[in-house]
């Protein structure tokens, strides 16, 4: 009904900080391989395209969580595809291409009774108030057009999460990272 909710990952310390490694040496090649220059210019330095493509199983493996994949068979019958996975940096004290209220599904302005697509957003570090946790318009996903200002700001509500959790949307859900 809300349009969001927290999920365990079901990893370990250890296994949460493999993962973490795995991101910081992807995010360095990445940015060696297309430069700062050009990642700035496509307002894309913050984000890691296709994380699962750049040489580490771990991003597989993520994308193949048991504890998500369970919940997506519950929440959209039949079979369902990968259609991206991105790693997103939340820089501090700066904008950047997720900070703005937006769907996954850009540009679609209409509501279905069943969910179209579902994001799962994994926490490599804790999500706080204090370090920019994600906001969410709960319920927002049963509504075709954005709401006003004025809505927003008196019901934007922001997802405290632990490293190791998946913060599950729905893909109509109005977000914004923190």
């Amino acid at each position: 009904n809300l349009g969001y909710g927290l999920l365990d990952s079901g990893y370990s310390s250890s296994e949460l900080q493999a993962l973490s490694d795995a991101f910081e040496r992807t995010r360095a090649q990445y940015i060696s391989t297309h430069t700062e220059t050009l990642l700035r210019s496509a307002d894309e330095f913050y984000t890691i395209r296709a994380p699962l493509t750049h040489g580490s199983s771990l991003f597989l493996d993520l994308a193949l969580n048991q504890n998500l994949l369970a919940l997506l068979k519950q929440l959209i019958p039949g079979k369902f595809i990968l259609n991206q996975q991105n790693g997103i940096i939340n820089p501090p004290q700066e904008d950047y291409n997720q900070s703005a209220w937006h769907r996954d599904l850009p540009y679609q302005h209409f509501v279905s009774s069943h969910p179209l697509a579902i994001n799962a957003l994994f926490c490599l570090d804790d999500f706080t108030l204090d370090n920019g946790a994600t906001f969410v318009l709960p319920a927002s996903h049963l509504a075709e057009s954005f709401p006003s200002a004025d809505y927003i700001q008196r019901q934007a509500q922001q997802i405290v999460a632990k490293a190791g959790s998946f913060i599950v949307l729905d893909c109509m859900l109005f977000h914004a990272g923190g």
